[in-house]
């Protein structure tokens, strides 16, 4: 059984054997932490592969992908998508056990994987933000400014950022500057926060700049009404679900690791959670996503509808002898 606690005299042995990384802490872990961390982590995979490829069948069965903005809606599911298949099972993993010489590795994985695709997720969550104020702030002149190229080179750049990122986050745990990583890291993810709340902001600004100044206000009731709902939500989902991972991560890298707060049980389930947190946006952008697109959610309507009718048919269908033409009789349940 995994070591519930690590004394600080055995720190080193344990930086040389296990690697300093985002994940050293949980050697802190109750067993009952570990459970609870495991159940949520588990929760949130399996919504995170259901909810992102409902999205992908929504977008590819409505037939949306000729429009530039589905296309980065497409782009973020499938980013999320990874994060959920790949990336947390190796995370669960690395959870339920103590790998000793043999968790460097995993461990090496599961950082690259995580801080990767969530990476990739919150830059494509910025350029969806950015395309829809072009959308409403150059109405008459949004397909003369955005390109499609120049969005496919903005999801290129953000993954070649994210990339470099990781690599260098990676290769720090194993040639030990991943301090020195970790800390630009989080100057990365303050970034990112404004870069992402920053399009949305302007775009309710803007809409109601519209409407004001519009002969018919009521005419625009409407879509400054959506924008302003959609917009408030996602700003709400990045701001509860990456500001305890920052908070945590801040007080992780100007803490002592041998200090008794970073080495307390605690502490070590509160970071874990904002983990869990952080990365649980992998289904929230979805099932955002998802209310927001209405040609999306009819398209799954009624795909549950046929299959609810399906399945309804083979629970209750009765079996009931079917006479053929040489007057033999066949059961539907023989097989």
């Amino acid at each position: 059984m995994a070591n519930e606690s690590l004394q600080n005299d055995d720190w080193n042995d344990f930086d040389e054997v296990l690697c300093r990384s985002s994940y050293t802490e949980r050697l802190y872990l109750s067993q009952e932490a570990k459970s609870i961390l495991l159940f949520l982590m588990t929760s949130i995979t399996l919504l995170g592969v259901l909810a992102n490829s409902s999205v992908v069948y929504g977008l590819v069965a409505s037939r949306q992908l000729n429009n530039l903005s589905t296309r980065l809606i497409l782009y973020l599911t499938i980013s999320d998508w990874c994060l959920t298949v790949i990336g947390l099972p190796l995370y669960i993993l690395l959870l339920t056990n103590y790998f000793g010489k043999n968790a460097c590795a995993l461990v090496s994985s599961v950082e690259f994987l995580l801080v990767l695709f969530a990476h990739v997720s919150a830059y494509i969550i910025g350029i969806i933000g950015y395309d829809r104020y072009f959308r409403i702030h150059y109405l008459n002149r949004y397909s003369e400014i955005v390109k499609v190229w120049k969005l496919r080179l903005a999801v290129i750049t953000s993954i070649m950022f994210s990339l470099i990122h990781t690599t260098a986050q990676v290769v720090g745990i194993h040639y030990s500057f991943y301090e020195k990583v970790a800390s630009i890291g989080i100057v990365i993810d303050l970034f990112l926060v404004v870069f992402i709340l920053f399009p949305y902001i302007l775009s309710i600004r803007t809409m109601k700049e519209h409407r004001n100044h519009a002969s018919n206000r009521e005419l625009l009731r409407n879509v400054d009404k959506v924008v302003t709902v959609s917009a408030t939500r996602i700003m709400i989902a990045v701001i509860v679900l990456y500001t305890p991972y920052i908070v945590f991560s801040i007080i992780r890298r100007f803490e002592s690791p041998n200090s008794k707060l970073i080495t307390s049980k605690w502490f070590s389930f509160g970071l874990f959670f904002s983990y869990f947190l952080a990365l649980s946006n992998s289904f929230v952008n979805s099932i955002i996503l998802l209310n927001i697109n209405s040609k999306c959610r009819r398209k799954l309507f009624k795909l549950m509808r046929s299959m609810g009718l399906t399945i309804r048919h083979c629970l209750f269908a009765k079996s009931k002898p079917e006479v053929v033409d040489d007057n033999t009789v066949e059961l539907d349940n023989i097989i």
